[in-house]
């Protein structure tokens, strides 16, 4: 109503250029990633990565890819020893989001991080829903959208991991748009299994 938007806050220009970048992610056209192959793990999961994407080997993680054309872009599975049976055991959707965002502003070089997305979806072994989270994280390093689904499968903390820039002090994130939409179709594809 005319009376709540008075009362809003107005959005800053990082939210304007935020928003922008985001829209163009969504705009883009990109390959149905349908058609593609999709890349089981003996740890639990499948993944269907971004066409075109160079697959490469990185410490730490099970599999990581980087964008052909965006410097920066990267997606990567990790799989890591727990103790819980369930994610929900972890916490709800809200509170793994909190743990995530807390995570993110202890580190070095921590200037804002803007949760965009916190879901939980279908897609875990045994009927375990996925978290899936979205964000934008500014450092003094470097502006960006990280994008993050994690799930649980034998005691394995399966975590899906992607990241794209946004432009240079709080620029625009329609610089890395073309892998947003790639990282989105992405994560939508990962499954514990």
């Amino acid at each position: 109503s005319p009376a709540q938007s008075l009362m809003s806050p107005a959005p800053t220009r990082r939210d304007i250029l935020l928003a922008a970048g985001l829209a163009a992610a969504t705009t883009t056209p990109r390959p149905a990633l349908a058609t593609l192959p999709t890349v089981s793990s003996p740890k639990g999961y499948a993944i269907t990565p971004p066409p075109a994407w160079t697959r490469k080997d990185k410490a730490g993680a099970d599999a990581f890819w980087t964008a052909p054309a965006v410097a920066y872009a990267s997606l990567g599975v990790t799989a890591t020893p727990v103790r819980l049976a369930r994610l929900a055991d972890f916490g709800t959707v809200g509170a793994v989001a909190d743990k995530l965002l807390a995570a993110e502003r202890a580190k070095d070089g921590f200037i804002s991080a803007t949760l965009l997305v916190a879901t939980a979806r279908p897609g875990g072994a045994s009927g375990d829903p996925l978290y899936a989270f979205e964000y934008d994280l500014v450092t003094t390093r470097i502006h960006k959208i990280v994008l993050s689904t994690v799930g649980v499968r034998d005691g394995t903390l399966l975590i899906a991991n992607g990241q794209t820039p946004c432009g240079p002090g709080g620029g625009s994130c329609a610089v890395g748009a073309p892998a947003l939409s790639d990282l989105r179709a992405a994560m939508a594809s990962f499954a514990v299994v």
